[in-house]
């Protein structure tokens, strides 16, 4: 490979971002239309990649790995930076506040998140998973909601606060939701977890699939975290695993999971709305009337969709 083949391969790459039906997906989202692309066009792109114009010297797992790494620095160069910016600025006493041990020194906790970020960012199944957190940085959705739910203080504050036994002020909170937000992802990466007697390595997806191995896979996944970022307390990644499941799933006090589970649901395909037609309901409250009539089928806490619903109402979100 040489500095033509990679230059034809962001020619092609670009060609296909400009497809309507891509162009204006989030940056993660869009990774994976094209990845599926290729896969159904598979026979088709190996003839038209022998042509001269484009790689007729190259096999097609030459050609896959130079399209599918260019693809991965466009990715990573536009989605990258904001997720390494978050880690970057946050507060990490919030972190120290819900750990029993020694508070950690700031730039210690912080190379760790940051170092954690990159490696799981490689994993494409991670990327995907990571679009929800991404819109919500973009649109500081969690600071508008968490705010209105701390002012409020109605069934949504207790159990975060009461029932979760949450000890934190509005400010640490919304950093917290937003680790969480970011750190569920790594639940999809694939791991070795021997004690529940896999022979391959498995994810998120996988562990649903096993009967009966889902405890364990937790216990597996929350230790090998644990291993990258000991600044978590293994509560606190837990909260995040298990903010990937429905609401029947969780216990009690687990309210920001399952705060978590209908957020990044509703922001996960989030496309902004500029105008809303009169009389027409806004688009947040129109999702969240829709979610409160399927609760139980999508598995949401159908009491928090009811709060979420009017905050949205009352601020014309």
């Amino acid at each position: 490979m040489n500095e033509e083949d990679r230059k034809r391969a962001r020619d092609f790459v670009s060609h296909l971002f400009r497809n309507p039906n891509i162009k204006d997906e989030p940056p993660l989202i869009a990774e994976g239309l094209l990845l599926n692309f290729i896969v159904q066009n598979t026979e088709q792109l190996k003839l038209t990649f022998k042509t001269p114009q484009f790689f007729p010297h190259l096999s097609w797992n030459e050609v896959l790995q130079i399209i599918i790494s260019d693809l991965y620095e466009r990715i990573s160069a536009e989605v990258l930076p904001l997720l390494t910016e978050f880690f970057e600025n946050i507060n990490y006493d919030v972190l120290n506040k819900l750990n029993a041990g020694s508070p950690l020194p700031r730039n210690f906790q912080k190379e760790k998140s940051i170092a954690f970020l990159r490696m799981i960012f490689k994993n494409r199944d991670v990327r995907y998973n990571l679009n929800s957190a991404v819109t919500m940085l973009n649109y500081e959705i969690i600071d508008k909601y968490v705010n209105e739910i701390f002012e409020q203080r109605g069934f949504l504050y207790n159990e975060i606060v009461r029932v979760q036994r949450t000890n934190l002020e509005v400010d640490e909170y919304i950093v917290f939701l937003k680790i969480l937000m970011i750190l569920r992802s790594a639940a999809f990466m694939k791991i070795d977890c021997q004690t529940i007697g896999t022979v391959k390595k498995i994810g998120l997806n996988e562990a649903l699939k096993m009967r009966g191995k889902f405890s364990g896979f937790l216990n597996e996944m929350t230790g090998y975290i644990r291993s990258n970022l000991p600044n978590l307390s293994d509560k606190t990644i837990r909260l995040a695993i298990k903010s990937n499941l429905q609401d029947k799933m969780t216990e009690v006090e687990e309210a920001s999971s399952r705060l978590l589970y209908i957020l990044c649901t509703r922001y996960h395909n989030y496309k902004p709305v500029s105008r809303v037609d009169r009389g027409a309901e806004s688009p947040d409250k129109s999702w969240y009337a829709i979610a409160r009539k399927n609760a139980e089928h999508y598995g949401f806490d159908k009491r928090m969709l009811e709060e979420l619903y009017r905050i949205a109402g009352d601020n014309n979100w």
